[in-house]
This record gives C-alpha cells, sequence and structure tokens, in this order.
C-alpha cells in the first residue's frame, strides 16, 4: 500500500496521541486546531495537501514531542520535500531550519 505523506503523519500523530492517552479534542485544543473533527481530519490524512507545517509544529508542541518525531519515519522523496519548501511561507523558515537540525540529532 502505497501511503501519502500526509497519511503516514497521520498515522504517526494518532500513534503518539493514543500512547498518551490524549483524546482528539484535547489534542485539537492543545494545538489550536479549530475542533475535533480537524485534528480527526489530519489523523486520516484528509486534505488536499496535508497539515501545513506551522500546523504540524503546534501539534508537535501540544504531543510534546520534537516536530522531527512526526515526520521521521515518513518516506518522502527529497525532490517532494523540495517542492513542499518552496511553496512555503519565508517565516516558516526558521521551523524547517529547526527540523532539519533534529532529524540530523537522531
Amino acid at each position: 500500500m502505497d501511503d501519502t505523506v500526509a497519511v503516514q503523519v497521520g498515522r504517526r500523530i494518532r500513534a503518539i496521541r493514543t500512547a498518551r492517552g490524549m483524546t482528539l479534542r484535547e489534542l485539537s485544543d492543545a494545538a489550536g486546531l479549530g475542533g475535533r473533527g480537524n485534528a480527526s481530519n489530519i489523523e486520516r490524512g484528509r486534505g488536499p495537501s496535508g497539515p501545513r507545517l506551522d500546523t504540524l509544529a503546534r501539534i508537535a508542541e501540544a504531543l510534546d514531542v520534537p516536530l522531527a518525531s512526526l515526520v521521521a519515519s515518513v518516506g518522502a522523496s527529497r525532490a517532494s520535500l523540495i517542492s513542499e519548501c518552496r511553496r512555503m511561507p519565508k517565516s516558516l523558515i526558521p521551523v524547517v531550519l529547526l527540523l532539519i537540525r533534529q532529524l540530523e540529532d537522531e
């Protein structure tokens, strides 16, 4: 089964959330996702392009895990990651650099 990056990240978020005994509502409230349905959609990998990087950063903070842990095992190609980075706002560059540093430390 060839899952999208969004589906793989969503599964990782769900696994961490459930391991911590956290409900969808608790995650949504802690990460400022605007409702349980939004958290559920992220965990299911629904949506046209998956969650934005700033949303993933808020989720990681709510789950008390490094941002890199949400994406470390995701099989995204280098080309797709570069493409995503080119489309994101310049204000997110510091978050991307932090993510890269965290991945290098693993």
